[in-house]
């Protein structure tokens, strides 16, 4: 009995080690390149639901709704207090922007990185503000009659080591609630860098910051397919001036705050680039490779989908993607079923998507399915 009790615990102590390892392991999520595989061949194609003449189309646009002024009516907030000059401009810009404006700010120094000689430093922080308004004196309605002062809800700055390698994501709406910013560290004892994402609440500041696994995401691709591609990465992530990095990061939330996007891609590998799909609380779900080059992840007008470009090489061939919050793949635009490139695009609202070339085309965009 004490024989087996001993070897039993010489076992449990040999285990123990992987266990503990486990235990740290950074997490993927849900991991896959199933897409590496099918794209773009078996996605359906989204081909316009109207085309017609551009002068329509406008014609259209303005008829269905799509007016700045109904998909963004916090721009030109100046404009439209001289227009209303007789009504408390602080009202306006509140029922403008119900939240706090979040941006970037260049407070001071970044510590992480080199001031770069004819190359604009990154931003230190970022800050949620507030305008407010008041008439130089009764009667006046020229925007150079306007006071405008600034009111900082709160300011943040990275934890050290951290800077800012991307600042709040490029969206349509002005008045995002929920915005993030892309960080970046060096790692201990050897070049190059180690990334993460941080989000924001406007109204109270960061909501949550976490990891972003690239590393092991192309180290878990490389064991799958014996192609060196952490190498090739390494060797972009220190060739920019200053031995800063050459990846490119881009990334969307979905207005509600609930997920949250990052694209991140390489101009050296025009193979494979890296979707991360976080929930709101900062907790990833879902880490997806992608073929072709990642040129860029956006919201534009919509709620909760997104359009997805990915490129042959750089300035070349590309294609557009539809993307559902859970970082599915819905289909891919085109003019014509014949059609490679993709037209541009712009994101109206969750249903439809407008060629933003020429106005002579709208798509109608699925809902309530899932896709690849």
């Amino acid at each position: 009995m004490r024989q087996r009790l001993f070897i039993i615990a010489c076992v449990a102590l040999w285990l123990m080690p992987g266990l503990n390892a486990q235990q740290h392991e950074v997490s993927l999520g849900r991991f896959d390149t199933e897409l590496l595989k099918i794209l773009p061949d078996k996605v359906p194609l989204l081909l316009p639901a109207w085309k017609g003449p551009p002068e329509q189309g406008m014609q259209l646009k303005r008829t269905l709704g799509f007016t700045l002024q109904n998909l963004a009516p916090e721009e030109n907030i100046f404009g439209q207090i001289c227009d209303n000059a007789d009504t408390d401009p602080n009202r306006i810009y509140r029922q403008r922007f119900p939240w706090p404006e979040i941006g970037p700010t260049f407070v001071r120094r970044t510590t992480y990185g080199e001031a770069i000689s004819g190359i604009a430093h990154p931003p230190s922080g970022i800050m949620a503000y507030r305008q407010r308004f008041r008439w130089r004196f009764a009667g006046a309605r020229s925007p150079k009659d306007l006071e405008e002062k600034v009111e900082v809800v709160w300011h943040w700055l990275p934890p050290a080591p951290w800077g800012i390698e991307n600042p709040v994501p490029n969206t349509s709406r002005l008045n995002d609630r929920y915005q993030g910013a892309i960080l970046r560290a060096r790692k201990e004892g050897r070049e190059g860098w180690r990334y993460a994402v941080v989000s924001f609440d406007a109204v109270s500041g960061e909501r949550w910051l976490t990891p972003l696994p690239v590393w092991e995401a192309l180290e878990r691709l490389q064991s799958l397919t014996g192609k060196q591609v952490v190498s090739l990465w390494e060797k972009a992530d220190t060739a920019g001036p200053g031995r800063s990095t050459m990846l490119t990061f881009s990334f969307s939330v979905t207005r509600d705050g609930s997920r949250t996007l990052v694209l991140v891609g390489n101009p050296e590998d025009a193979a494979h680039c890296l979707l991360f799909v976080l929930d709101g609380a900062g907790v990833l779900l879902r880490t997806r490779l992608l073929p072709r080059m990642g040129g860029g992840i956006r919201r534009g007008y919509a709620e909760s989908v997104f359009l997805l470009t990915l490129m042959e090489r750089v300035d070349k061939r590309a294609g557009v993607f539809l993307l559902n919050s859970e970082g599915e793949v819905l289909g891919r635009f085109a003019e014509r079923a014949d059609e490679e490139d993709s037209p541009p695009l712009s994101l109206f609202s969750d249903e439809i998507a407008w060629h933003t070339g020429h106005w002579g085309a709208y798509w109608r965009l699925p809902r309530g399915q899932r896709g690849l």
